[in-house]
């Protein structure tokens, strides 16, 4: 009899093991949900990690490996909103993946619209009320000219559609100033009259103002734009006739697109620019992988110039954003130390102080199992907050 029963004993252990296996199997081949919720602790940050197949989401804290949470519909996550609102949208580049996510850690799959048509997400800036401005790159068609539109949306607190409008430019950043959307970017063609920056009526995207004149064609780049008192302020991209890339603050008006005064020298091959707080902030990369951070005022002076400590290996910044007076700057490891269960210091993110220069830093390590390259991190003091 005790024969017998420790048969049926090990017959129905076996049999629970085989019915979990079963569930395992299911949940880990099971599509990624488009909303849910990411349980973060309160010193937690919230790391995406994304590839060109997939995206993960982890739950990290400085010097210590990352806690995974689950899996995020599309791939290619590498833009973010600022995080002065009570909403973060993060985008994916090359996919229809957008997700607005709240500061209790609940999250949803944003649609826009004619998914598939578009090659992904460019640029996009939050608002106050939780919605946002997000830049879609259209393939399924081009203009006349031959370049490529944008479709710029508006979202509203839940993300859904208020309106679009499409934009005859490459759009590398979005801002929002007073009753303006601001547009910058590439004219896709290097055709004269094709615009390199467009200003929207907030409330209906009607186009106020363009920039189609008057433009040299080597000034292929409009980095960023930002408006104060009627005037455009641009970081210009101009390459001249040595073709070496400098950056230049041009001005025009915001009623006709004229260019006021001449334009003023700033750096050479400045990239990642983003307007914060009265100045134009970038990084410049220099010989030995040494990445420098400058900013500059609307007239042109040069306010910052600090080398970035990063302690990873090969770090490659992604785009820059703020909440307040503190500029985050996230960056990822392009070779960083593979061990058999995590990926050390594989993601950080520098916290500036732009009132007193002071800078943190925080590096994360990352499941192996789940290490899909850098994309966005959103810092814990922002959730429960």
């Amino acid at each position: 009899m005790a024969e017998a029963s420790t048969g049926s004993s090990k017959r129905w252990r076996w049999s629970i093991a085989l019915l979990m296996g079963i569930v395992l199997s299911s949940c880990a081949s099971a599509p990624p949900s488009h909303e849910g919720k990411f349980n973060l602790l309160p010193d937690e940050n919230l790391i995406i990690q994304s590839s060109f197949e997939e995206s993960y989401a982890v739950a990290g804290k400085p010097e210590a490996v990352a806690r995974k949470l689950m899996p995020l519909p599309d791939f290619d996550y590498s833009h973010q909103t600022d995080l002065d609102g009570p909403t973060v949208y993060i985008a994916a580049s090359r996919s229809d993946g957008l997700l607005r996510i709240d500061k209790k850690g609940n999250w949803k799959w944003v649609e826009t619209e004619e998914l598939g048509d578009f090659g992904g997400y460019t640029a996009l800036a939050g608002l106050p009320d939780g919605g946002s401005i997000v830049a879609k790159n259209k393939l399924s068609y081009n203009l006349p000219d031959g370049s490529y539109p944008e479709k710029v949306f508006r979202l509203d607190s839940e993300g859904k559609v208020l309106w679009s409008t499409i934009v005859s430019l490459y759009v590398n950043q979005v801002s929002v100033a007073d009753s303006y959307v601001i547009v910058s970017g590439d004219n896709g063609t290097g055709i004269d009259n094709n615009p390199r920056y467009a200003v929207l009526d907030l409330a209906d995207g009607t186009v106020v103002s363009e920039k189609t004149v008057q433009t040299p064609e080597e000034w292929y780049t409009f980095s960023a734009c930002e408006i104060k008192s009627q005037t455009v302020y641009c970081i210009v991209g101009y390459t001249g006739d040595t073709g070496m890339w400098n950056n230049f603050l041009v001005k025009f008006s915001l009623k006709n697109g004229t260019q006021l005064g001449e334009p003023i020298y700033l750096e050479n091959e400045i990239y990642h620019v983003k307007y914060m707080n009265g100045a134009f902030y970038g990084l410049r990369t220099h010989e030995g992988d040494d990445i420098t951070l400058c900013s500059f005022d609307l007239d042109g002076k040069k306010l910052v110039d600090m080398v970035l400590d990063i302690d990873l290996n090969s770090p490659v910044v992604n785009k820059l954003y703020a909440r307040g007076k503190y500029l985050f700057i996230p960056f990822w490891a392009t070779e960083a130390e593979k061990t058999k269960l995590a990926v050390r210091k594989a993601q950080g993110l520098i916290r500036l102080d732009t009132e007193t220069g002071k800078t943190t830093a925080q590096t994360f390590s990352i499941p192996k199992s789940v290490y899909l390259g850098g994309a966005p991190i959103i810092p814990a003091d922002w959730f429960f907050h």
